[in-house]
């Protein structure tokens, strides 16, 4: 497992990536630190959604990879493309992450089809 605070980041493809950011800064606006902080996991129930328009669902199809994060004005959404590339080349089973409040206090996101196994899990009560 992996877990952090935010998520992924498209400057970041191992564990030793991680490894190697200097981690006594401030946070910065952009980059792979600031991503691991604020990077968000792609909404995959909007239906769901009391703030959800279809017609903007119409116009943008949900990122695979990785989208500006238009929420937070800063770091990226991932999808599930991303997430299931970086857990296979890492060897690991799901991403665990807070950061969001989550109505339940959780959240399992990404399910892993053969396993049945959450990819991306967000702990989060307020």
């Amino acid at each position: 497992f992996l877990c952090c605070h935010g998520g992924l980041s498209p400057d970041i493809s191992t564990l030793h990536d991680i490894e190697e950011l200097s981690r006594f800064q401030e946070v910065p606006r952009e980059g792979p630190f600031c991503d691991l902080l604020w990077a968000d996991p792609v909404n995959d129930d909007k239906e769901k959604d009391d703030d959800y328009d279809q017609e903007d669902d119409a116009r943008e199809e949900p990122t695979t990879w990785f989208a500006y994060n238009e929420t937070r004005q800063c770091s990226y959404v991932f999808g599930i493309d991303a997430v299931a590339t970086f857990l296979k080349k890492n060897n690991l089973t799901a991403i665990v992450r807070a950061h969001e409040a989550q109505f339940d206090g959780y959240k399992m996101q990404m399910i892993n089809e053969q396993t049945q196994i959450p990819r991306v899990i967000t702990i989060f009560s307020a």
